[in-house]
C-alpha cells in the first residue's frame, strides 16, 4: 500500500487512500471526480470544509492501515481541530497533498512470480 505523510501541528500523520477511505469518499461525494470538484468548485468556505473532511478521512485510513501493519502513527486530527491549529498557508498546499495521497492509493502494484514447470501450448 502506498501512503504519504503530512505534518499537522508538529506531528506526522500517514495518509492512506485504502478501500476504507475510498468507500467513505464515495459515500459522501458519489464519485472521485465529484470529490475533486467539491474541493475546487464551490465557495472558498465549502472547498476548505470538503478538503479538511477528505484529509481527516485519509488520516483515519492511514491510522487503520498503520495499526493493522504495526506501524507508529499519530492519532488523526479532526477537521474541526485543523481549522483551529492550522494557518492559511496549510490550506494552500492541502489539495495537492490530498491528491498525492489519492493518486498513491490508486497506483497499481502488481507482483508476479516466475512460473516453474509451466507448460505452454500453441493453438493449432
Amino acid at each position: 500500500m502506498r501512503t504519504s505523510i503530512i505534518e499537522i501541528n508538529g506531528a506526522k500523520h500517514i495518509l492512506c487512500f485504502n478501500l476504507w477511505a475510498l468507500e467513505e469518499c464515495l459515500e459522501r461525494f458519489g464519485s472521485l471526480s465529484a470529490m475533486a470538484d467539491a474541493m475546487t468548485k464551490g465557495t472558498a468556505k465549502e472547498n476548505m470544509a470538503n478538503a479538511l473532511w477528505v484529509l481527516e478521512t485519509l488520516q483515519k485510513g492511514g491510522k487503520l492501515y498503520s495499526d493493522e501493519m504495526g506501524m507508529d502513527n499519530a492519532e488523526p486530527v479532526s477537521a474541526e481541530k485543523m481549522r483551529i491549529v492550522c494557518g492559511a498557508d496549510f490550506f494552500v498546499d492541502l489539495k495537492s497533498k490530498i491528491m498525492s495521497a489519492v493518486n498513491s492509493g490508486m497506483s497499481t502494484n502488481v507482483k508476479s512470480e516466475d512460473s516453474k514447470n509451466v507448460e505452454t501450448t500453441q493453438a493449432e
